[in-house]
Protein backbone atom coordinates (compact mmCIF):
# COMPACT_ATOMS: atom_id res chain seq x y z
CA UNK A 1 0.00 0.00 0.00
CA UNK A 2 1.25 3.20 -0.75
CA UNK A 3 0.36 5.99 1.46
CA UNK A 4 1.57 9.99 0.34
CA UNK A 5 3.15 12.69 3.10
CA UNK A 6 3.83 15.80 3.19
CA UNK A 7 6.72 16.60 5.08
CA UNK A 8 8.13 20.03 6.64
CA UNK A 9 11.56 20.69 6.12
CA UNK A 10 13.66 22.93 8.36
CA UNK A 11 16.48 25.14 7.93
CA UNK A 12 18.54 25.94 10.96
CA UNK A 13 16.49 28.54 13.21
CA UNK A 14 17.81 31.39 15.21
CA UNK A 15 16.54 31.16 19.33
CA UNK A 16 12.35 32.73 18.67
CA UNK A 17 11.94 32.41 14.65
CA UNK A 18 8.97 30.77 13.07
CA UNK A 19 9.43 27.22 13.20
CA UNK A 20 6.76 26.56 10.29
CA UNK A 21 8.62 26.83 7.19
CA UNK A 22 7.22 24.64 4.48
CA UNK A 23 9.05 23.39 1.34
CA UNK A 24 7.76 23.69 -2.17
CA UNK A 25 4.78 22.29 -3.25
CA UNK A 26 6.89 20.41 -5.73
CA UNK A 27 9.03 19.34 -3.57
CA UNK A 28 6.20 18.12 -1.43
CA UNK A 29 5.16 15.95 -4.62
CA UNK A 30 8.51 14.60 -5.12
CA UNK A 31 9.04 13.06 -1.88
CA UNK A 32 5.38 11.95 -1.44
CA UNK A 33 5.83 9.68 -4.52
CA UNK A 34 9.19 8.21 -3.64
CA UNK A 35 7.77 7.52 -0.05
CA UNK A 36 4.90 5.65 -1.94
CA UNK A 37 7.14 3.89 -3.84
CA UNK A 38 8.99 2.65 -1.50
CA UNK A 39 5.91 1.27 1.35
CA UNK A 40 4.10 0.12 -2.42
CA UNK A 41 6.91 -2.58 -3.11
CA UNK A 42 7.48 -3.59 0.49
CA UNK A 43 6.95 -7.68 -0.97
CA UNK A 44 9.14 -8.95 -3.82
CA UNK A 45 8.68 -12.15 -5.16
CA UNK A 46 12.17 -14.50 -5.09
CA UNK A 47 10.44 -17.70 -5.71
CA UNK A 48 6.60 -19.43 -6.57
CA UNK A 49 5.44 -23.05 -7.49
CA UNK A 50 1.99 -23.65 -7.56
CA UNK A 51 3.06 -27.33 -9.17
CA UNK A 52 0.15 -26.75 -11.23
CA UNK A 53 2.19 -26.14 -14.64
CA UNK A 54 3.99 -29.96 -13.61
CA UNK A 55 2.35 -33.47 -14.93
CA UNK A 56 1.33 -35.61 -12.27
CA UNK A 57 4.02 -38.12 -11.44
CA UNK A 58 7.77 -37.14 -10.16
CA UNK A 59 8.53 -33.48 -8.82
CA UNK A 60 10.91 -31.77 -11.32
CA UNK A 61 14.48 -31.20 -11.75
CA UNK A 62 14.57 -28.10 -10.13
CA UNK A 63 13.51 -29.80 -7.08
CA UNK A 64 15.83 -32.15 -5.07
CA UNK A 65 14.32 -34.75 -2.44
CA UNK A 66 14.35 -38.08 -0.72
CA UNK A 67 12.23 -40.62 -1.72
CA UNK A 68 8.12 -40.36 -1.69
CA UNK A 69 7.80 -36.86 -3.42
CA UNK A 70 5.72 -36.70 -6.03
CA UNK A 71 3.13 -34.38 -7.81
CA UNK A 72 -0.60 -35.41 -7.38
CA UNK A 73 -4.08 -33.44 -7.57
CA UNK A 74 -5.72 -32.33 -3.88
CA UNK A 75 -8.61 -30.51 -4.63
CA UNK A 76 -8.67 -29.31 -0.97
CA UNK A 77 -6.47 -26.68 -2.30
CA UNK A 78 -8.94 -25.80 -5.14
CA UNK A 79 -10.35 -27.23 -7.92
CA UNK A 80 -8.04 -28.95 -10.24
CA UNK A 81 -5.38 -28.01 -7.77
CA UNK A 82 -1.71 -30.21 -8.03
CA UNK A 83 0.16 -30.07 -5.18
CA UNK A 84 3.30 -31.69 -3.88
CA UNK A 85 2.78 -35.03 -1.92
CA UNK A 86 5.19 -36.58 0.60
CA UNK A 87 4.89 -40.41 1.53
CA UNK A 88 7.55 -40.76 4.01
CA UNK A 89 9.06 -40.18 7.15
CA UNK A 90 10.90 -36.81 7.60
CA UNK A 91 11.48 -37.03 3.88
CA UNK A 92 13.18 -33.66 2.78
CA UNK A 93 12.41 -31.43 -0.29
CA UNK A 94 14.75 -28.86 -1.57
CA UNK A 95 14.54 -25.99 -3.89
CA UNK A 96 17.44 -23.33 -4.90
CA UNK A 97 16.40 -19.57 -5.55
CA UNK A 98 18.14 -16.74 -7.20
CA UNK A 99 20.95 -15.97 -4.34
CA UNK A 100 19.23 -13.13 -1.85
CA UNK A 101 20.70 -10.57 0.32
CA UNK A 102 20.29 -8.71 3.13
CA UNK A 103 20.56 -5.14 3.76
CA UNK A 104 19.74 -3.95 6.96
CA UNK A 105 16.11 -3.55 7.90
CA UNK A 106 15.55 -6.01 4.64
CA UNK A 107 13.95 -9.27 5.53
CA UNK A 108 13.00 -12.57 3.28
CA UNK A 109 9.95 -14.97 3.86
CA UNK A 110 9.14 -17.86 3.13
CA UNK A 111 4.99 -19.31 3.14
CA UNK A 112 3.28 -22.42 1.89
CA UNK A 113 -0.09 -24.37 1.83
CA UNK A 114 0.10 -28.13 3.83
CA UNK A 115 -2.07 -30.56 5.18
CA UNK A 116 -2.32 -33.92 5.89
CA UNK A 117 -4.42 -36.90 3.96
CA UNK A 118 -5.00 -38.36 7.32
CA UNK A 119 -5.48 -37.65 10.52
CA UNK A 120 -2.50 -37.37 12.57
CA UNK A 121 -1.40 -39.82 15.24
CA UNK A 122 -1.84 -39.49 19.00
CA UNK A 123 2.54 -39.54 18.92
CA UNK A 124 4.42 -36.95 20.39
CA UNK A 125 6.07 -34.36 17.96
CA UNK A 126 4.13 -37.08 14.53
CA UNK A 127 3.37 -34.09 13.07
CA UNK A 128 6.38 -31.99 13.83
CA UNK A 129 6.77 -29.85 10.37
CA UNK A 130 10.21 -28.32 9.68
CA UNK A 131 10.96 -25.51 6.85
CA UNK A 132 13.58 -22.97 6.70
CA UNK A 133 15.39 -21.10 4.62
CA UNK A 134 19.58 -21.25 4.60
CA UNK A 135 22.60 -19.92 1.80
CA UNK A 136 24.23 -22.61 0.17
CA UNK A 137 27.86 -21.07 1.37
CA UNK A 138 28.48 -21.54 -2.70
CA UNK A 139 28.87 -25.62 -2.90
CA UNK A 140 27.00 -27.73 -4.13
CA UNK A 141 26.88 -29.95 -0.73
CA UNK A 142 24.11 -29.68 1.63
CA UNK A 143 25.98 -30.63 5.15
CA UNK A 144 27.37 -27.19 4.81
CA UNK A 145 24.30 -25.00 4.79
CA UNK A 146 23.21 -22.13 7.14
CA UNK A 147 20.22 -20.71 8.14
CA UNK A 148 17.10 -20.27 9.89
CA UNK A 149 14.23 -22.74 10.43
CA UNK A 150 10.87 -23.02 12.22
CA UNK A 151 8.42 -26.40 13.32
CA UNK A 152 5.37 -26.06 13.99
CA UNK A 153 3.30 -29.51 15.81
CA UNK A 154 -0.13 -29.76 16.49
CA UNK A 155 0.31 -31.78 19.47
CA UNK A 156 1.78 -30.58 22.93
CA UNK A 157 4.85 -32.74 23.69
CA UNK A 158 4.01 -34.31 27.23
CA UNK A 159 0.21 -34.84 26.33
CA UNK A 160 -0.74 -35.67 23.09
CA UNK A 161 -3.94 -34.34 21.48
CA UNK A 162 -3.68 -31.32 23.96
CA UNK A 163 -1.77 -28.71 21.83
CA UNK A 164 0.97 -27.91 20.00
CA UNK A 165 4.59 -26.34 19.85
CA UNK A 166 5.99 -23.61 17.62
CA UNK A 167 9.57 -23.34 17.56
CA UNK A 168 12.78 -21.38 15.80
CA UNK A 169 16.42 -22.28 15.23
CA UNK A 170 19.28 -21.44 14.09
CA UNK A 171 21.63 -24.00 12.73
CA UNK A 172 25.35 -23.99 10.99
CA UNK A 173 24.44 -27.23 9.02
CA UNK A 174 21.37 -27.63 7.87
CA UNK A 175 21.94 -31.25 6.37
CA UNK A 176 23.54 -34.11 6.97
CA UNK A 177 24.17 -36.42 3.94
CA UNK A 178 24.42 -40.25 5.79
CA UNK A 179 20.87 -39.08 7.29
CA UNK A 180 18.98 -37.34 4.25
CA UNK A 181 18.32 -33.97 4.16
CA UNK A 182 17.60 -33.00 7.75
CA UNK A 183 17.13 -30.00 8.93
CA UNK A 184 18.05 -30.26 12.79
CA UNK A 185 21.27 -31.76 13.19
CA UNK A 186 23.58 -29.61 14.48
CA UNK A 187 26.65 -31.13 15.54
CA UNK A 188 26.22 -32.70 19.36
CA UNK A 189 22.45 -31.39 19.77
CA UNK A 190 20.10 -34.27 20.75
CA UNK A 191 16.67 -32.86 19.02
CA UNK A 192 14.27 -34.71 20.90
CA UNK A 193 12.27 -33.45 23.09
CA UNK A 194 12.32 -29.62 22.23
CA UNK A 195 14.04 -27.23 22.78
CA UNK A 196 17.67 -28.47 21.78
CA UNK A 197 20.30 -26.95 22.98
CA UNK A 198 20.69 -24.23 20.14
CA UNK A 199 17.38 -23.61 20.27
CA UNK A 200 15.74 -19.77 20.11
CA UNK A 201 12.71 -20.08 21.37
CA UNK A 202 10.16 -22.44 21.90
CA UNK A 203 5.94 -21.38 21.89
CA UNK A 204 3.12 -23.79 23.27
CA UNK A 205 -0.43 -23.23 21.63
CA UNK A 206 -3.55 -25.22 23.45
CA UNK A 207 -6.07 -23.95 20.94
CA UNK A 208 -4.67 -26.83 18.80
CA UNK A 209 -6.53 -30.08 18.45
CA UNK A 210 -5.76 -33.64 17.17
CA UNK A 211 -7.49 -33.12 14.13
CA UNK A 212 -7.09 -29.97 12.64
CA UNK A 213 -3.98 -31.73 10.53
CA UNK A 214 -6.75 -32.75 7.76
CA UNK A 215 -7.60 -29.13 6.75
CA UNK A 216 -5.57 -26.41 4.98
CA UNK A 217 -3.21 -24.86 6.62
CA UNK A 218 -0.61 -21.64 6.00
CA UNK A 219 3.01 -21.60 7.60
CA UNK A 220 5.00 -18.49 6.84
CA UNK A 221 9.01 -17.85 8.47
CA UNK A 222 10.32 -14.38 8.03
CA UNK A 223 13.59 -13.31 8.66
CA UNK A 224 14.84 -9.92 9.07
CA UNK A 225 18.29 -8.53 9.21
CA UNK A 226 18.23 -5.95 12.32
CA UNK A 227 21.69 -4.18 11.57
CA UNK A 228 22.32 -6.12 15.79
CA UNK A 229 21.33 -9.50 14.75
CA UNK A 230 18.27 -11.37 13.30
CA UNK A 231 14.67 -11.04 13.67
CA UNK A 232 12.68 -14.21 13.12
CA UNK A 233 8.48 -14.84 13.18
CA UNK A 234 6.75 -17.73 12.84
CA UNK A 235 2.89 -17.49 11.70
CA UNK A 236 0.20 -20.07 11.25
CA UNK A 237 -3.13 -19.38 9.17
CA UNK A 238 -3.27 -15.77 10.63
CA UNK A 239 -0.24 -13.96 9.32
CA UNK A 240 -1.05 -10.98 10.76
CA UNK A 241 -0.31 -11.73 14.08
CA UNK A 242 2.95 -14.28 14.86
CA UNK A 243 2.92 -17.51 16.90
CA UNK A 244 6.05 -16.75 17.67
CA UNK A 245 8.85 -14.61 17.22
CA UNK A 246 12.33 -14.74 18.54
CA UNK A 247 15.92 -12.28 18.11
CA UNK A 248 18.99 -13.67 18.01
CA UNK A 249 22.66 -12.06 17.06
CA UNK A 250 23.53 -14.58 15.02
CA UNK A 251 23.45 -13.02 11.27
CA UNK A 252 23.27 -15.18 8.14
CA UNK A 253 22.55 -12.53 5.17
CA UNK A 254 22.31 -14.63 2.23
CA UNK A 255 19.94 -17.39 1.17
CA UNK A 256 19.08 -19.33 -1.43
CA UNK A 257 17.43 -22.53 -0.51
CA UNK A 258 14.35 -23.44 1.22
CA UNK A 259 13.94 -27.31 2.75
CA UNK A 260 10.66 -29.01 4.25
CA UNK A 261 10.61 -31.97 6.14
CA UNK A 262 7.57 -33.99 5.99
CA UNK A 263 6.74 -35.10 9.58
CA UNK A 264 8.05 -38.23 11.21
CA UNK A 265 5.23 -41.00 11.02
CA UNK A 266 4.19 -39.72 7.57
CA UNK A 267 3.26 -42.77 5.38
CA UNK A 268 0.85 -44.40 3.13
CA UNK A 269 -2.79 -43.07 4.26
CA UNK A 270 -1.19 -40.19 6.33
CA UNK A 271 0.35 -38.52 3.32
CA UNK A 272 1.63 -34.81 3.35
CA UNK A 273 0.19 -32.39 0.93
CA UNK A 274 2.41 -29.10 0.01
CA UNK A 275 0.96 -26.22 -2.19
CA UNK A 276 1.39 -22.77 -3.30
CA UNK A 277 5.35 -22.34 -1.81
CA UNK A 278 6.47 -18.37 -1.91
CA UNK A 279 9.92 -17.13 -1.31
CA UNK A 280 9.75 -13.06 -1.16
CA UNK A 281 12.12 -10.29 0.28
CA UNK A 282 10.58 -7.51 2.49
CA UNK A 283 12.08 -3.91 2.28
CA UNK A 284 13.38 -2.01 4.83
CA UNK A 285 10.21 0.04 5.63
CA UNK A 286 9.04 1.78 8.88
CA UNK A 287 7.61 0.48 11.55
CA UNK A 288 3.67 1.04 12.69
CA UNK A 289 4.41 3.56 15.37
CA UNK A 290 6.57 5.50 12.99
CA UNK A 291 3.85 5.47 10.50
CA UNK A 292 2.05 7.40 13.22
CA UNK A 293 4.65 9.96 13.36
CA UNK A 294 5.13 10.62 9.52
CA UNK A 295 1.29 10.59 8.64
CA UNK A 296 1.39 13.29 11.76
CA UNK A 297 4.30 15.52 10.17
CA UNK A 298 2.94 15.23 6.86
CA UNK A 299 -0.88 16.56 7.98
CA UNK A 300 1.33 19.76 9.61
CA UNK A 301 3.48 20.39 6.36
CA UNK A 302 0.40 20.08 4.09
CA UNK A 303 -1.70 22.41 6.44
CA UNK A 304 1.15 25.21 6.39
CA UNK A 305 1.35 24.45 2.71
CA UNK A 306 -2.40 25.11 1.92
CA UNK A 307 -2.33 28.24 3.97
CA UNK A 308 0.39 29.79 2.36
CA UNK A 309 -1.49 28.69 -1.18
CA UNK A 310 -4.34 30.57 -0.05
CA UNK A 311 -2.94 33.48 1.63
CA UNK A 312 -1.27 34.71 -2.08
Amino acid sequence: MGFCFFLNRRPALTPGANATIAMKPRSNLILAATIAATLGSAHASVFIDTFDTYAVGPLPGTYTTETGWEVVNDPSFGAGSLVARGSGSQNNLMTSFAVTSLAIGEGIAVQFDYRYLGAPTAVPQANFVRFGLYTSAGTAAYDDDRGFHAGITHYDNATPGTGGFYDLRYEANSVDLFAGMLLDNQPGVITAPPPDSDGLTLGFDPSKTTNDGTTVHTARLEIRNLGIGTGLRVYLDDLSTAKLATFTATNVLTFDRFLLETPFGTGVGTEFHVDNVTVETLSAVPEPGEYAVMFGAGMIGFAVWRRRSQSR
